[in-house]
């Protein structure tokens, strides 16, 4: 009997034994699971590799004390066992819940980039960089090189051909990701996008008619802040094409000189450039801008208007359309808190390169023009410049211009006062550039 008893005992104190020690051994091992728990622990999980296999991995590597003590707490534990891929880092001294966490959370490598709505290649480029994931000169070498999808045409002039076709969005790329890798994920989002607006509207329209589209969605992304502006923007362009009138839309401008922060000259004003819709009445080379949705569905499906004109109220961020430049002109003055004031001789218009005036607006980069007119003419103050100026496509139409304004002076001018004070009229300068009146001026986003 006594043996039977000492047997018991001796079996009670080994089973005791056992489970003391397995229990510290699973204490340890999920308290403290890496082997180095003093130091940050760097762990990387590949593709599709799942918690189970990656804790066999890491016992393996040496850096996990027991992949089957892990196992074991996480089979009790019934928590959300999914974890991402990249590399994650455990903190010093954390346990088996910290391990999770760290494997469910973002990648430590990865970066979020936000390519706003209206960003052209050059702009998102510099998004990368500044992100980190890799050098804006990389990534405009790889947009140069990139396969053009079949509903982007091969233009001859254009700056870059997938101008336009990058979604703007925000993304998540690893750092070093391949910036090839990078355009292929934004031009997919595109045409999904693209599709997609085609279906909202129930329409069809073959690939070759997308780049238009895209010529003409991103003018519109670049003309007002207001969505519900845009499919009158819309309207007014397809009006302006319709009469062969240019669209002098300042954005093209800032495009075709490769500065989308500058202040626009008269110089700029008359360069020779397929993207400068004031030298050209036509639609620009190509796009100038990543369009939104909203601005695509826009020169998709354009109000159907008689505007010709708009400009824009500073204090609101909305325009005023109207189909008559008398009625414009009005607007505008009443908007800047101008007076119509007669002609004067015209000086040399070289002298005349400064900025214009940019009111506040609810969407910044918006522009002005600092125009006057009288019955003949449209006068430009002295260092404004001329955003309404109709395209001189050489020297010598400015210079014929100059001489016959000159001339009209000369004569007494007959067709403007020539004196510098006019009661009621506040003067901008004395100095002013006079060119014959001409349409179209607008009031645009830089």
């Amino acid at each position: 009997m006594k043996r039977i008893i000492t047997f018991f005992l001796i079996t009670i104190i080994i089973l005791g034994g056992i489970s003391a020690g397995a229990w510290f051994w699973y204490k340890n091992a999920t308290d403290n699971p890496m082997t180095d728990g003093a130091a940050e622990t760097v762990i990387t999980v590949r593709e599709n590799e799942g918690l189970y296999s990656l804790l066999g991995r890491l016992e393996e590597e040496g850096k996990l004390r027991s992949a089957e003590a892990a196992r074991i707490y996480y089979r009790l534990s019934d928590k959300d066992l999914g974890i991402k891929p990249g590399r994650h880092i455990v903190k010093a001294g954390g346990n088996l819940q910290d391990l999770l966490e760290a494997l469910k959370s973002g990648d430590r490598d990865e970066r979020t980039v936000s390519i706003p709505e209206g960003f052209n290649i050059g702009q998102m480029g510099e998004a990368f960089e500044k992100a980190g994931i890799f050098k804006k000169e990389d990534f405009i070498k790889a947009v140069k090189e990139f396969p053009l999808p079949s509903y982007v045409k091969k233009v001859e002039g254009r700056r870059y051909a997938m101008e336009g076709f990058l979604k703007p969005d925000t993304y998540i790329f690893r750092i070093g990701t391949d910036p090839s890798e990078a355009i292929k994920i934004m031009s997919d989002a595109f045409r999904t996008s693209f599709e997609a607006d085609l279906k909202d509207l129930g329409m069809e329209l073959p690939e070759d008619k997308w780049d238009e589209t895209v010529i003409k969605a991103s003018m519109i992304e670049r003309e007002t802040a207001t969505e519900d502006e845009m499919p009158i923007v819309a309207s007014v362009i397809e009006n302006r094409l319709s009469e062969h009138m240019p669209l002098q839309i300042d954005a093209t401008i800032l495009y075709a000189v490769n500065d989308p922060h500058r202040e626009i000259t008269m110089d700029d004003i008359l360069l020779d450039n397929p993207y400068n819709t004031y030298y050209t009445d036509a639609l620009p080379i190509g796009p100038i801008c990543s369009p939104s949705s909203s601005s695509i569905k826009a020169a998709l499906k354009p109000e159907k208007t008689d505007y010709i004109f708009y400009v824009l109220n500073p204090k609101t961020g909305r325009h005023y359309f109207t189909k008559d430049y008398d009625d414009f002109m009005v607007k505008r003055d009443d908007y800047m808190g101008y007076s119509t004031v007669p002609a004067a001789s015209t000086p040399d218009r070289n002298t005349s390169q400064a900025s214009v005036p940019s009111p506040s607006t609810s969407k910044p980069g918006y522009s002005s023009n600092t125009l006057k007119e009288d019955k003949d003419r449209i006068i430009f103050p002295k260092l404004s410049v001329p955003d309404n100026f109709m395209k001189i496509k050489n020297h010598e139409k400015a210079d014929e211009i100059k001489t016959k304004s000159n001339t009209e002076s000369s004569n007494g001018n007959k067709t403007g006062d020539t004196n510098n004070s006019v009661p009621g009229n506040k003067q901008k300068d004395d100095m002013r550039i006079t060119f014959p009146r001409l349409s179209v001026p607008q009031f645009k986003r830089n």
